[in-house]
């Protein structure tokens, strides 16, 4: 996942990761842009939570890779961070 207006050529990179998953190890992959707004971390955990509940099964491996930054915010939480 990344974020949708980040400016660090993370689009490349996670594009060259889909590939390697997708072309050398036959995986399935989704790409999540992150969208830039007050939300955004209630849209990230509303979309991984989504993902688990819909593919939940033994035989699944899920890798989440993250093109960003992080934060530690002023109640001393973890912070996805643009």
């Amino acid at each position: 996942m990344r974020w949708e207006n980040g400016e660090w050529g993370f689009e490349r990179e996670l594009d060259a990761l889909r590939r390697v998953f997708q072309e050398e190890y036959c995986f399935e992959t989704t790409t999540w842009i992150i969208p830039s707004n007050e939300s955004s971390q209630y849209d990230i955990m509303s979309n991984a939570l989504n993902f688990i509940r819909d593919f939940d099964n033994s035989d699944n491996l899920f890798i989440l890779y993250y093109a960003g930054h992080g934060l530690i915010n002023r109640y001393r939480q973890s912070t996805w961070a643009l």
